[in-house]
């Protein structure tokens, strides 16, 4: 089956899809050079599926991080190909690998990285803001995110004056408002009580289950990986097991 791509963008190298993997590795290593080169990802390869909830598995230092950034383009791998809705991210210069991080992948922190001097909207808002989407639409679009992940309530407060998980709720918003193709998630409900995680969890999962989007996560929480529906356990860099439940 063909998945169309975001119609906002149009980037170089974009090749034919020929299944509905999103994104794809193939034999991709990663080494961190230094005194001590660190192999991060070794050979890995392996493929999403769009609308697929998606986990990543495995004890600190397993890769996980870093599979994610390269997944983003926020780092280039040391050896093979990686492409993300049909484009091979090494093909894509720093302009155009930012561009596509604007509108095709939304990001969740573990940092969270909400602005502290913005209020909960104009946190939501930023990403139209750099996507120049027009007033009008900016506004309409935060107020429905905003309403679908009941926070309202919180539009006027800067993050000092949020709770953990009402944070992590505004990250989301911001992290899907721009529409992306693929939501990054490294350790989400790492700083959360079991509860406040478990409400975090059934958010993403609804919004992976209405709006069809790609979720992948780094993650330690159980709670997390009971709902994916596949879990990729990594160790040093490379992958140990695979649970599939759909």
């Amino acid at each position: 089956m063909k998945a169309e791509g975001n119609q906002q963008t149009n980037f170089p190298g974009t090749q034919k899809k020929e299944n509905d993997s999103l994104v794809v590795f193939r034999q991709v290593s990663k080494v961190y050079d230094g005194q001590y080169a660190v192999r991060a990802v070794v050979s890995l390869t392996l493929a999403v599926r769009r609308g697929e909830f998606f986990c990543l598995a495995g004890p600190s230092g397993s890769g996980k991080t870093t599979v994610l950034n390269l997944m983003a383009g926020l780092d280039r791998p040391s050896r093979g190909s990686i492409f993300l809705d049909g484009q091979e991210l090494n093909a894509l210069n720093g302009h155009d690998l930012a561009r596509l991080r604007l509108f095709k992948v939304g990001f969740v922190f573990q940092e969270l990285n909400l602005l502290p001097v913005l209020t909960a909207w104009e946190n939501i808002e930023f990403t139209l803001l750099l996507q120049k989407v027009p007033a009008s639409e900016r506004r309409q679009r935060v107020r429905e995110i905003m309403e679908e992940l009941d926070l309202l309530d919180l539009a006027n407060r800067k993050p000092a004056a949020m709770s953990g998980g009402q944070q992590q709720r505004v990250a989301i918003a911001r992290a899907v408002v721009g529409r992306p193709l693929l939501v990054l998630a490294d350790e989400p409900t790492a700083n959360l009580d079991s509860r406040t995680a478990g409400r975090l969890i059934e958010l993403m999962h609804r919004l992976n289950q209405t709006h069809g989007l790609t979720f992948v996560i780094a993650t330690h929480d159980q709670q997390v990986m009971e709902q994916a529906h596949r879990v990729l356990h990594l160790r040093d860099g490379q992958i140990e097991s695979e649970f599939c439940r759909s």
